[in-house]
């Protein structure tokens, strides 16, 4: 009985001991965020130059480290984002561990959202220096100080006040991770319908209980949707709805971190939350070479909920959608970078799974989802292979031919 943790524990143990490192310290000075990271480099391949990720909007960038000769604004293949070149004088070696020191700071007028009292630092944004590529994953620790008054670090489950100084917060991350996600907003709150409500708001004082309770609703319809189809095998037992205090038309999109949907209360509908809800369980998939596993699967969710709590939005959407996927490529060939992706991973591969559906029938789809969740498939190849077990060769070959298409 106690063999499957110990495995679990185990191999968490390896992965990250084979990961990298970053140990980075955050410091506020009013609207300046003055960086110091160490990030602790495991090689992987020999070498004379590594390629790191990092705003080229930072400011008083200083790069040092063993045998670093250079470091340079440099463009890498298949990858539109802004890479940093660092020239050694040697080869590196795969198996050695090389030490790199970036200081830096951040004007969060500019890069963030300030003005409307919240502070916003993702992987998306490309702030802290990231080996290789979005989706390499490091272990961190991270100290944030001088956060600005009357502003309270929210998301991170792992934060901690420093027990030696009370104005410090300890990040920590054992298990790799793609990302350090700092959110941080002025005047917030959290707030529950209820004790007994396994949902949780992060939200500005402001924001009116109406609405609050309003998308509380449609939150919690949506995960008991889930919950009791695909999801029955890992179901959400605690979820936390972050309301930003900006607006829809300032930032123009949402996201999800397992459990956490950050949102805000101008996306108050069925489709723009569920779809966000549904990344607890369609997110593992590797989302720059095959990202319609991740983005399809949760609109085919969103349309479940569409459909069962607003059909008149979902008709609107599943029309939208039919007429942008017309001329979308190909869902198989479609990576996160490649032209015209969009619509084909994220538009088109959803209504293919709505076709899969009406080719199939409702039961064996949501059959077909429950075991992709149980058995955590997160390939194409994997998923056709599913497909054809829980069908026939014949629906496999045709749902194939549709991801070509």
């Amino acid at each position: 009985m106690l063999l499957l943790p110990f495995v679990i524990l185990f191999f968490g143990f390896i992965e990250a001991q084979n990961s990298d490192n970053l140990d980075i310290d955050l410091q506020f000075k009013d609207s300046i965020l003055q960086i110091n990271a160490l990030y602790k480099l495991n090689v992987k391949e020999n070498s004379y130059a590594k390629f790191f990720l990092l705003n080229p909007g930072v400011d008083s960038l200083n790069i040092k480290g063993e045998s670093l000769d250079s470091f340079e604004m440099s463009g890498k293949p298949n990858r539109p984002l802004p890479y940093w070149k660092l020239n050694f004088d040697r080869e590196l070696k795969e198996g050695e561990t090389v030490d790199l020191h970036f200081t830096y700071q951040i004007d969060l007028t500019k890069q963030n959202h300030m003005k409307s009292n919240w502070i916003e630092l993702n992987v998306d944004k490309l702030w802290f220096p990231n080996h290789n590529d979005l989706n390499n994953k490091f272990t961190y620790v991270a100290t944030v100080s001088g956060l600005p008054k009357d502003y309270t670090l929210i998301g991170n489950m792992e934060a901690k006040v420093d027990a030696s100084n009370p104005n410090k917060i300890v990040i920590k991350k054992q298990i790799p991770d793609m990302e350090v996600l700092i959110l941080a907003g002025k005047d917030m709150t959290f707030w529950k319908p209820n004790a007994a409500s396994s949902i949780t708001f992060f939200t500005s004082q402001q924001t009116k209980v109406s609405v609050l309770t309003s998308m509380h609703k449609k939150v919690k319809q949506s995960i008991q949707l889930m919950n009791t189809t695909f999801g029955k095998s890992s179901p959400i037992t605690d979820f936390r709805v972050v309301l930003r205090n900006t607006t829809r038309e300032e930032i123009g999109f949402q996201f999800n971190r397992k459990n956490m949907i950050i949102t805000g209360a101008d996306y108050n509908s069925y489709g723009n939350l569920s779809h966000e809800i549904a990344h607890f369980w369609w997110t593992d998939a590797n989302f720059i070479e095959e990202p319609w596993l991740n983005e399809s699967f949760a609109n085919y969710a969103m349309f479940l909920v569409q459909e069962q709590y607003d059909e008149s939005d979902f008709n609107i959407t599943y029309k939208s959608y039919s007429e942008k996927s017309m001329s979308a490529p190909s869902v198989g060939n479609a990576t996160l970078f490649s032209d015209n992706s969009y619509e084909a991973y994220y538009i088109k591969g959803a209504i293919l799974l709505k076709k899969l559906e009406g080719i199939i029938g409702k039961t064996k789809m949501l059959e077909l989802l429950e075991f992709r969740v149980n058995e955590k498939i997160n390939s194409t190849l994997e998923f056709l292979n599913l497909l054809e077990r829980i069908t026939d060769s014949k629906t496999r070959i045709v749902f194939e031919e549709m991801l070509q298409e």
